[in-house]
Parts: structure tokens; C-alpha cells; sequence
């Protein structure tokens, strides 16, 4: 079975909203919870003292966070309340669930039967395999997609943009790239 066959993908609640996630054991350390999710939901983020590096499994795949956010998590009769999460730009989920959590609440994964239970909480989690195709659940920075296209992005642009302010800038993306490809 190819190994993206093997994680599993399912949908809990996070502060009382619906979040699909990829129960991760390769993430190790830190919860990531997805910035769209963050602002979607209006949830209250804390600023870390410093800028956290967020190293993923692909080969030159990174990204940081410089926020978190303490939320609930539930599932069925499982609650669990503040649980510390970093915040990071995710692709396909609302949030990956990694050892963090996992260990905390013993946790037991049944890829054969896509399923994760929790006994301390008697409950099960029902699953979907993640689809054939690999995909990086972290997308690039604003700064990194620049920095990849710079037909799109002139020097002149970034030059403008200063490091901290282009990081942040997520939303600052979608409107160049549409005008300078003549979107908008």
C-alpha cells in the first residue's frame, strides 16, 4: 500500500467548529492549526516571542509561525481544552494533529480500519485514508511564491516589501498575482 494510503484524514471540532484534519505522526513537537482556519472563525491568537521554524518531511519544505492559539478540541464524548496550537499556512486541512496530542490522549491508530480510537474517552474516530496523490499539507509563503515567480514579482515589489511585513502578508498575494497577470 503506498505510504500516502496510510494517514488518515477525518473532521473533529475545534472551538466548536467543524475541521478537517490529518491525524500526523510525523508531526512531532507542535499541533499546527491553519491560519484560514484562525481567521475564518475569528479565533484569538497569542504572538510567540520568537519566530518558530516549521520543517517539513519534503525536501527543502519549511515555513514559520510567529502565532498560536490555545482551543478545544472535540470529538464525540472527547473535550479537551487548551490545547496549545501554532499557527501555519495548511493546504488541504484546518489542522494536523501530530504526537503532541496523540500522546496526551492515548491514542490509537487503526489505518487498516481508518480509524483512531481514544479508550481514555471511549471514543472512535472514523477516517478516510488521505487520497493516492502526495500532497504537502504546508503551502509557501507569500515571500517564498515571490521568490519562485519572479516574472510575476519585479524586484521593484519586493524590494518595497520588507522580510517581516511580506511573511505576514498573506492576503497581499491573491491581488498581485491577479493584476499583474491582468485578473483585475
Amino acid at each position: 500500500m503506498p505510504e500516502s494510503k496510510k494517514a488518515l484524514e477525518g473532521t473533529i471540532k475545534i472551538n466548536g467548529h467543524n475541521a478537517r484534519v490529518l491525524f500526523d505522526t510525523g508531526t512531532i513537537g507542535e499541533n499546527i492549526l491553519s491560519a484560514a482556519f484562525v481567521t475564518t472563525h475569528g479565533l484569538e491568537t497569542k504572538v510567540l516571542e520568537g519566530e518558530l521554524w516549521i520543517l517539513m518531511a519534503m525536501k527543502g519544505s519549511q515555513s514559520t509561525s510567529s502565532k498560536q492559539c490555545v482551543v478545544n478540541i472535540e470529538s464525540g464524548k472527547m473535550r479537551t481544552r487548551n490545547n496549545r496550537m501554532i499557527v501555519g499556512n495548511l493546504a488541504k486541512y484546518e489542522a494536523l494533529i501530530g504526537m503532541e496530542f496523540l500522546s496526551r490522549n492515548p491514542a490509537t491508530m487503526e489505518c487498516g480500519n481508518s480509524t483512531i480510537r481514544f479508550p481514555k474517552h471511549k471514543v472512535k474516530v472514523n477516517c478516510t485514508r488521505t487520497s493516492g496523490l502526495v500532497r504537502p499539507a504546508a503551502i509557501p509563503t507569500t515571500e517564498e511564491v515571490m521568490e519562485m515567480f519572479p516574472e510575476v514579482f519585479p524586484d521593484p515589489i519586493l524590494e518595497r516589501l520588507s522580510p517581516s511585513s511580506t511573511k505576514k502578508s498573506t492576503c497581499l498575494l491573491p491581488s498581485l498575482f491577479a493584476r499583474r497577470c491582468g485578473r483585475i
